[in-house]
């Protein structure tokens, strides 16, 4: 039975088995991908936000064991604080206006020019005594340290107005303000932060200093300077010191917070009518231009933030900053680019709308050959030249 399971050994008469199939030949290597061309580019830049991926699970509900008190009881002390600092401003001298309005544009600078368009998007270079001049600027704002502003913000751009988006606006106006520091982040929001690539914040050495000694230049920058440098410079009353510190902070803060709330749900949307972002004049006054929002979404890479420098104080402090030698490598959008990107995807609100700007044919939106010529405008028409050519030559004759 047992030499009846063992196998048979092969024999010659056996039939031979038939050749094994010859092997596939390998496949070619797949050629590498053509660098984009400027039409796909503008499709990415044009782009609606990233979704992020799906998940059941739901922000925690707004209940006293969720919410952050700590941070609650910050804002409703600094604002009620505020209401009574308001009725001492009037007697303060007009060395401390002058102050007050030196402090209002070193932070939005540090904040706005620093952590947002230097840091977060590196829309330009900046030499190292900059960088600590901007550092400082964000310290006195008395919100996040850089790193942990760059990686909400990045998180913000990806996911712009979702779940993933730490102050979604479409959570509401409230929310998108300031409520979203008082509960803790959407579960999507705290893995999107993890997706971040912070290498390039991690290698800056003035980001390193601040993330380690954060509290330290809040408490001395944020309160103790702008508070007694008019009290022992020019013997400014502490009543008035203490007032002008606690109105500057609070305003400031909610300057900045105004571009996640009102610069997301008011306002004109010329680049892309698809995104929420919007362009709003009141919150670039406000905050030395970072209102024109629907432009700065479309194309967050240009210094600008706007296509324009009208209210932007930013774009003309980096500017300054260039001219001096402290910043150097702008970037900015082709001006045929962002005429391109406001006729095919903005609302019509442009004011070039009525410019050439070409339609860019389906067959034709990948195709390399023809951006070059797509973006060129036509040649003017023949002989646009010669009347003024022929009323110089008869005023020589003549």
């Amino acid at each position: 039975m047992l030499d009846q399971l063992r196998p048979r050994p092969s024999m010659a008469s056996d039939t031979a088995s038939p050749a094994p199939a010859p092997a596939p030949a390998p496949a070619p290597a797949p050629a590498p991908a053509p660098p984009p061309t400027g039409e796909e580019q503008l499709e990415a830049l044009a782009d609606a936000p990233q979704q992020p991926p799906p998940t059941d699970e739901a922000p925690l509900p707004w209940t006293a064991r969720t919410m952050r008190w700590d941070n609650i009881v910050i804002v409703i002390v600094m604002h009620v604080w505020v209401l009574h600092s308001v009725t001492v401003m009037p007697c303060a001298r007009w060395q401390t206006w002058l102050w007050l309005l030196f402090l209002w544009t070193w932070v939005g600078f540090g904040v706005l020019g620093g952590a947002h368009r230097l840091w977060s998007h590196r829309s330009y270079k900046a030499v190292l005594p900059l960088r600590i001049f901007l550092m400082m600027g964000n310290s006195m704002a008395g919100m996040y340290c850089i790193w942990d502003w760059v990686r909400d913000h990045r998180v913000h751009h990806r996911y712009t107005d979702t779940d993933g988006d730490p102050h979604n606006s479409k959570r509401g106006f409230f929310f998108s303000h300031i409520g979203w520091i008082m509960v803790p982040p959407h579960p999507l929001v705290i893995r999107a932060r993890k997706e971040v690539n912070m290498s390039d914040i991690d290698n800056d050495p003035v980001c390193a200093f601040e993330k380690k000694f954060h509290m330290p230049l809040v408490y001395l920058l944020c309160f103790a300077m702008p508070i007694l440098v008019p009290i022992f410079m020019w013997d400014e009353s502490w009543s008035v010191g203490i007032a002008v510190g606690m109105v500057r902070w609070v305003f400031e803060v909610n300057a900045i917070l105004s571009i996640n709330s009102f610069a997301h749900m008011f306002g004109g949307r010329p680049f892309n009518k698809t995104i929420l972002p919007a362009e709003n004049k009141w919150v670039s006054i406000v905050s030395l231009g970072e209102g024109w929002h629907n432009y700065h979404h479309v194309f967050p890479w240009d210094y600008r933030a706007s296509e324009y420098g009208f209210l932007n104080t930013t774009m003309h402090l980096i500017g300054l900053c260039q001219r001096l030698g402290w910043a150097y490598d702008l970037k900015t959008a082709p001006s045929s680019l962002v005429r391109r990107v406001a006729k095919r995807y903005g609302d019509g609100s442009h004011p070039d709308r009525a410019a050439y700007v070409p339609e860019v044919p389906e067959a034709a939106a990948k195709d390399p050959s023809l951006v070059e010529a797509l973006l060129t405008p036509p040649p003017p028409p023949p002989n646009t030249t010669a009347p003024a050519t022929n009323q110089a030559e008869a005023k020589k004759d003549a």
